[in-house]
């Protein structure tokens, strides 16, 4: 039976410039502030949906909610300005359920102003248990988010469709599937998406 496909295993920084090169495509620019507020939410629900890390790196509760160290020391002394979209950025790293996911967290916290997400972080067991300056654990994170899944439905539902390797598991074990109208919309799919993706980041 042939290897399914290893998803990417990202970094904190990986996680953050998708959230500074999505906010350039679609919005604009984001802070420091929020940007350290959606990587949080980024890794509190993938512990929740996929019972591991989006990425390794600590997060601890600072006064203005979560961060992540290495994210501070990166882009702190932009302050309230835009942070700049990275160069040469490459979609290719992400799987399809990264993508999914970081879309969603976007699109449901991007828009709120900082502060109010600051606010919300203060108001969550995660951080109110490991204040101040001590580390959000990746279980408190996990059971936190779980919960939070569970009465949020939308949110869950949009998360978890198929990822890559389950779809490719199961083509090796029903050779045919590949012949189904089902894979060939995952293919064009897929192509679309990435067409999309590298169009953008050229703009």
């Amino acid at each position: 039976m042939a290897s399914p496909k290893e998803v990417s295993v990202l970094t904190c920084f990986d996680v953050a410039n998708y959230f500074i090169w999505l906010a350039k495509t679609v919005s604009g620019s984001v802070t420091h502030l929020k940007l350290q507020k959606l990587v949080y939410y980024a890794q509190g629900f993938h512990l929740a949906l996929y019972d591991k890390p989006l990425f390794a790196s600590e997060i601890k509760a600072w006064e203005y909610g979560p961060v992540t160290f290495f994210l501070w020391q990166k882009f702190n002394y932009y302050g309230s300005s835009p942070i700049t979209a990275p160069d040469n950025f490459d979609i290719s790293i992400y799987s399809k359920c990264q993508i999914a996911l970081l879309d969603e967290v976007y699109s449901k916290f991007a828009d709120l102003d900082p502060f109010l997400l600051v606010e919300m972080t203060h108001k969550e067991p995660t951080w109110i248990d490991a204040y101040p300056q001590k580390v959000i654990t990746q279980e408190a994170m996990q059971r936190y988010f779980k919960v939070r899944i569970s009465s949020d439905n939308p949110f869950k539902a949009y998360l978890l469709p198929p990822s890559d390797q389950i779809f490719e598991q199961q083509l090796d074990v029903k050779s045919d599937v590949r012949k189904s109208e089902a894979f060939q919309a995952y293919l064009a799919s897929k192509k679309e998406r990435s067409e999309v993706y590298r169009r953008l980041a050229r703009s």
